[in-house]
């Protein structure tokens, strides 16, 4: 158990295992907490873990998937996701991802806010989406707003209208009502040995969560 304070907010954190043998004591601890982060690591995909810790939550709190240990070598974010979404369905959906250079772990875009930045050592930097991101971030960014619009009728229809009229607000008020009735699953990822993508995350448990 740990907690931390953020925006004159108190966050808990229960830490409970991910091998699926200590299932009983994840079911436990889920008991008194409001919400849970999936954790996968990047290396290794679904595993049997990941889809008890799906089944022990998906019915009952809000959820976000965290793609950690993204900072390994030969990781693909694109393919992890696309398993995440045909094992747990559509309601999965990309809210980051990552930009490399070379095998090293740069930054991430932003998919909600089509904004992108670089890690640094104070944190992080607003950069230009990188030319060779910008296809993927259409891509993700289309599942948004599908998942968005599909949970709420009037939406919906201005989706069909036509899908750029849908703000940036609109969207983070959607995307935070469909959370919280578990209609969308916000996908995260990042490097918590080397704290990368840590804040995009705090900062979407307080928006969302």
């Amino acid at each position: 158990l740990s907690h931390i304070f953020k925006d004159d907010k108190k966050l808990n954190f229960v830490d409970t295992p991910g091998y699926f043998d200590f299932v009983g004591e994840m079911k436990s601890a889920l008991r008194a907490v409001e919400s849970a982060i999936i954790v996968v690591d990047a290396s290794a995909g679904v595993q049997v873990g990941t889809v008890k810790a799906w089944k022990a939550v998906y019915t009952d709190m809000p959820t976000f998937f965290l793609v950690n240990k993204m900072d390994k070598e030969n990781v693909d974010f694109d393919k992890l996701m696309n398993e995440l979404r045909d094992k747990f369905g559509k309601r999965v959906t990309p809210f980051m991802f990552p930009i490399f250079e070379g095998e090293e772990l740069k930054g991430f875009v932003n998919v909600v806010t089509h904004k992108a930045y670089k890690f640094t050592e104070s944190g992080r930097t607003e950069i230009e989406v990188p030319a060779d991101c910008t296809d993927m971030l259409e891509e993700y960014h289309q599942m948004v707003i599908e998942s968005v619009a599909e949970s709420d009728e009037e939406l919906m229809m201005k989706f069909f209208d036509d899908p750029n009229s849908i703000t940036a607000d609109e969207i983070i008020a959607e995307i935070r009502k469909a959370t919280l009735s578990r209609k969308i699953v916000p996908v995260m990822c990042g490097s918590a040995f080397k704290n990368k993508g840590v804040q995009f995350l705090l900062n979407a448990v307080m928006r969302y969560l």
